[in-house]
This record gives structure tokens, sequence and C-alpha cells, in this order.
């Protein structure tokens, strides 16, 4: 008997929770939905969205949103390739707590994905303004703080920018935007903080063994895989199975070595 890797134990799980619990029930009435795989897409960097590779037919407009936002994979470096098979794909959505059996699957039966030339990045942020005041009050240091330190509330006041004028490039107007934060660099006391200084603590690092969570119908299931970079609170990350380095998805991260696959509405309109 042929062995199954973690993620086809995951994707059997969840398939078997959403039965047991009713919501895979056909609805006969209704000309199911479809999801139409393209058979090549060029994506941006960072991850490979739903909408990226397929056209979703006849769904409502509200319940499609977000499944086209639903991040698969890590994109391929640029100049470089993958190829990926429709039944990847209908396990990854699975895994996000779609239910199979009231979707249509058509279009190609392996898709090759792209990454196309980086964006132009976005010009530099500038301090908010005050037209009564120049500049608006500025967050600074209380006291001498330390890089890796998490800023709390007795670290931070809130001043008048120096009368030269001369504040942090991404200076912050709000105390509570950086209570929390891990501090890159160490500042000394009255200096002006800038948001580039500023971090969510790491919780989940490259190369670390994660705890890989799914649910679907009330039914949580985790197993382990290693994450491929950092991340913090809710930042989107790649991971690949502890037994399969072949098999990778995006999930969001949920504590410290933790991670979800994002679950989504089970609704499809229909």
């Amino acid at each position: 008997m042929a062995r199954l890797d973690s993620g086809q134990c995951l994707f059997l799980a969840i398939v078997w929770a959403a039965c047991l619990s009713g919501t895979l029930e056909k609805e006969a009435h209704c000309q199911s939905p479809q999801i139409w795989l393209r058979s090549s897409a060029e994506v941006g960097s960072g991850f490979v969205r739903l909408r990226d590779i397929a056209e979703l037919r006849g769904w409502e407009s509200s319940a499609a949103q977000p499944w086209e936002a639903v991040p698969l994979w890590p994109a391929p470096s640029e100049g470089q390739r993958r190829l990926v098979r429709a039944r990847d794909v209908q396990e990854l959505l699975a895994l996000h707590g779609l239910p199979l059996e009231r979707v249509e699957f058509g279009g190609a039966n392996q898709i090759e994905i792209r990454t196309g030339p980086p964006a132009r990045a976005p010009g530099p942020i500038q301090p908010a303004k005050d037209t009564a005041q120049n500049t608006l009050p500025v967050v600074v240091a209380a006291r001498p703080l330390r890089a890796g330190q998490i800023l709390a509330s007795e670290d931070l006041l809130l001043e008048n920018p120096p009368a030269s004028g001369r504040t942090a490039s991404r200076s912050l107007t709000r105390i509570e935007d950086a209570i929390g934060r891990e501090l890159l660099q160490s500042v000394s006391a009255g200096q002006v903080l800038d948001g580039a200084w500023l971090r969510k603590p790491i919780l989940v690092r490259r190369g670390q063994v994660v705890t890989i969570s799914s649910r679907a119908a009330g039914v949580v299931v985790r197993l382990p895989g290693r994450a491929l970079e950092d991340g913090s609170l809710d930042d989107l990350v790649s991971v690949q199975w502890l037994d399969d380095r072949s098999k990778q998805l995006v999930a969001r991260v949920t504590g410290i070595d933790s991670v979800e696959v994002v679950p989504l509405p089970l609704t499809t309109g229909r």
C-alpha cells in the first residue's frame, strides 16, 4: 500500500471533515460554479494567487473576490518558471476550505507560471503635515533604547518636532503605531523614531520546523513543516512539508513557530 505524504494526509482529512459535516452536499437545482485554469500565467514577485492562474465562472462577485485573492505558492524567481498540475491547485484550495464537490474544474491540466519584471517601487513616504503648525508632533524615545527591544508605551513620548524642522524621513505621529514593534537599531533619548527602524517581532524563522494547521468544518489538522522565510504575526510566508520538500504552500503566521493555511468562507455564491 502506497504511503501518503503530509500534504495528501492533510487534504484527505479536510475533505473527510467537510463530508462529515454535510458541507459538500450538492444543490441539484443550480449549475455548479467553475474554476477554469489557464495554461500559462505571468505573475509579479511575492505570491501566486488564484486569479493569476484561473478564471472563476458562474460565481457571484462577492463570493469570487476572496477566492481570487487566495495565495497559493511563492512566485518563482525572475526568469524562472514553475509547472503546476491541476490536481495541485485542487488540493491547495481544499486546504483553504473550498468545497470541491460544489465546484467544477476545467481548462488546462498543467499551468506554466513565470515571474515578470519587478514593479517600480513607490516613492518615499512624506511626514504628515499640519496646516496650522508646519508639522504634527512626532514620536521620540523617552530613554536610550537598544536594538532588538520590543517597544512599550513607557519607552516613547510625543513631542513637537525639532525647531530646525529636521525629522526622520518616516517619523511617526502616533505612539500606538510603535508599541509592540521591534527596534532594529539603538536610539538615544529624545531621538525622533523613524518607521523604517521598526518591525513586527519575528515569530517564524527561515529553516525552522513549524506546525502547519488547516481547519474546515470545525476540524483542525496539524502537521509538521519547515519555514522558507522569516515572518511576523499575520504575515504570509512560504512553507514546505517536512517529508516532501518539493511541495510548497503559503500560510499565515499565527504564533511562535506556527502557521495556518488561510481559511476562507465555504460559500461559492451558488
